[in-house]
């Protein structure tokens, strides 16, 4: 059992604290703290005498809550307090009736009960992964890449979402159609040559050619037998290059010549020669260069495969987090880190619409009191964190951190602040203990912080006080 640190009976008061009430379906628990989170006093509905059904009801929350404000008020004089409320229980409104009448004044109710839903967790605390690493790269076409950590799920969902991009949209170069000297269409044949114009054509739509700058280009490939023909034989200069050069392209015999004419552009997806006539860049040719121009399949994609695999993985003593590893494979003209990085932005530009400037996720957002709509902020914002009265630590760990305004503080994440040097979970809770007093809490989004003149509103601030 989870040992409760109580502060010692004495004559010291306490006269603000909070008072933390969690409400099942079956009880109710009553904690009162100091504004640093040590307990003062604690009660709950099976402590004041009620059992069985009774336990549940909303008049035994009220006498729980009643009887831990007496105690309160009776041994450390308290008179203010802020109510933390958690669980889904009936008694929760009844307990906070209960502190008002019994004197004490509630300065504000936070209800930071978890939000039922169907699998998902809360958006707000959803795990975000740390980075992304090639856990194994056998070349430059083929990798291994891994994602974690992931929500239960999600990584299925962002896997699919990135393979089916990877596959479809990334823009590539191919060859969309070639001229033969001396060859009309493609049901034919050359003299002296091993490959039919056809098997010509089919290899020619598995060259891989890079465009450095260049949206499309011509390339010439001139040969006289007897030889292989090769990929690596095309001419190319700086804005193209051939990257399968040892690509067989056909079988020349003795004194046999071929001058080919090559049409390389660059495009996504895939192109066939029955939709060639939608290839923007044949409606530019005149029809006398049509004549003897002989259309090719384009594969513009430069990825080849991706499959993607999804793993436990684990976040502290949580083993139920996914790990994302996607296997991809490429033509070499791009790297696969290239391609998940190429495919993550289109997919970041195609759901950017669907993200409004008025209207984002956030876990809470400050609003301006009526008093300080002069000011433009909450006016507890503009205070400085020295009027916290933090413990040294907490407040050296802040001052090593350039955090110099609560509204600077309050932005940061639990995570965030933990990973500071020397920074505790003891004071963690300090300074989340305090900030609730002040109807704050970490995480919080504050608009178009910090201002330019924060200095002087600050100043302000101070003045009007």
């Amino acid at each position: 059992m989870k040992k409760v640190k109580t502060v010692s009976k004495s004559k010291k008061e306490f006269i603000t604290g909070v008072v933390h009430i969690r409400a099942t379906f079956n009880n109710t628990f009553v904690n009162v703290t100091d504004v640093h989170g040590n307990t003062l006093c604690q009660t709950s509905v099976g402590a004041c005498g009620f059992s069985g059904s009774r336990k549940s009801t909303p008049y035994a929350a009220g006498k729980a809550a009643e009887s831990a404000a007496k105690n309160a008020m009776e041994r450390f004089g308290m008179k203010v307090v802020s109510v933390i409320i958690r669980g889904p229980g009936f008694g929760t409104e009844a307990a906070v009736k209960a502190l008002q009448s019994c004197g004490l004044t509630v300065t504000s109710i936070a209800d930071k009960t978890a939000i039922p839903h169907n699998g998902c967790s809360n958006l707000d605390k959803l795990i975000k992964p740390s980075s992304v690493k090639v856990i194994s790269d056998d070349s430059s076409e083929k990798s291994d890449i891994m994602l974690e950590p992931l929500e239960s799920g999600f990584a299925l969902t962002l896997g699919n979402a990135l393979r089916r991009v990877m596959l479809s949209s990334l823009k590539g170069s191919a060859v969309y159609g070639i001229k033969i000297e001396g060859v009309t269409h493609e049901f034919t044949s050359i003299q002296g040559v091993r490959e039919d114009v056809t098997d010509i054509v089919l290899n020619m739509g598995m060259l891989r050619c890079k465009l450095n700058g260049a949206s499309n280009k011509c390339l010439n490939l001139n040969a006289k037998g007897p030889c292989q023909v090769l990929a690596g034989m095309i001419e190319t200069d700086d804005q193209c290059s051939i990257v399968n050069k040892d690509l067989l392209i056909c079988t020349l015999g003795q004194n046999v010549e071929l001058n080919m004419t090559i049409y390389v552009a660059s495009g996504k997806g895939y192109l066939p020669v029955i939709k060639y006539k939608e290839n923007e860049l044949l409606k530019l040719m005149s029809e006398q260069d049509l004549i003897g121009f002989i259309p090719v399949n384009a594969l513009y994609s430069p990825v080849n495969r991706v499959s993607c695999r999804v793993e436990n993985s684990r976040v502290g003593q949580v083993t139920d987090k996914d790990k994302l590893i996607l296997s991809i494979e490429t033509d070499g003209t791009i790297s696969p880190s290239q391609a998940v990085d190429s495919a993550a932005r289109i997919l970041q530009e195609q759901l950017q619409p669907f993200i409004s400037s008025d209207v984002s996720y956030k876990k809470s957002q400050v609003s301006s009191s009526s008093g300080a709509k002069d000011l433009g902020y909450d006016p507890v914002l503009l205070r400085k964190v020295d009027e916290m009265e933090l413990s040294v630590r907490s407040h050296n760990c802040l001052k090593n951190e350039n955090i110099t305004y609560i509204g600077d503080l309050v932005q940061k994440t639990e995570g965030e602040m933990l990973r500071t040097a020397n920074f505790g979970r003891k004071s963690l809770n300090e300074i989340k203990a305090v900030l609730t007093n002040f109807g704050l809490s970490l995480g919080m989004n504050v608009l178009n912080w910090p201002p330019k003149d924060i200095d002087e509103l600050a100043k302000q601030h101070t003045d009007e006080d």
